[in-house]
């Protein structure tokens, strides 16, 4: 998961604005680089994070140029996408490993392994038919 991140700092880190200050440089770099873990950490938990790109690039554009921002957000729409559709189709490949969203009746996660794109193990598939009623109601 952190190759993913590193590779969209490493693609962002150029454009940072340098300020001529050392240590004011290196907390803004330190700042993207963070935010960029984040918002990949809350994709592998959070499957249904709404907008990380927009999140990600508004915790990150004011150390970037105006100029810059188009790229900016181009870059970390890619990146960001790319990342979302792997989580889905192979988390075990990003090192993502996610747990059946239903839980026992002394309140402990299901251990099992979810069926891809459902959120929910075999045994408690019909759970996510309940969890969809509950969000339309």
């Amino acid at each position: 998961m952190h190759q993913f991140s590193r590779n969209l700092f490493r693609e962002l880190a150029p454009a940072i604005v340098r300020t001529g200050k050392p240590e004011r440089d290196a907390a803004e770099r330190q700042h993207v680089l963070e935010q960029c873990e984040i918002v990949m950490r809350r994709i592998a938990t959070e499957p249904h994070f709404k907008d990380p790109q927009r999140y990600l690039f508004q915790a990150v554009r004011t150390r970037f140029l105006f100029k810059d921002q188009r790229r900016v957000r181009q870059v970390i729409d890619r990146h960001v996408s790319e990342f979302k559709r792997l989580v889905i189709e192979d988390p075990e490949a990003v090192g993502v490993t996610f747990g059946c969203g239903a839980y026992s009746s002394r309140g402990k996660p299901c251990r099992r392994r979810p069926i891809p794109g459902l959120g929910f193990c075999p045994a408690h598939q019909d759970w996510a038919g309940i969890e969809a009623e509950a969000v339309s109601a």
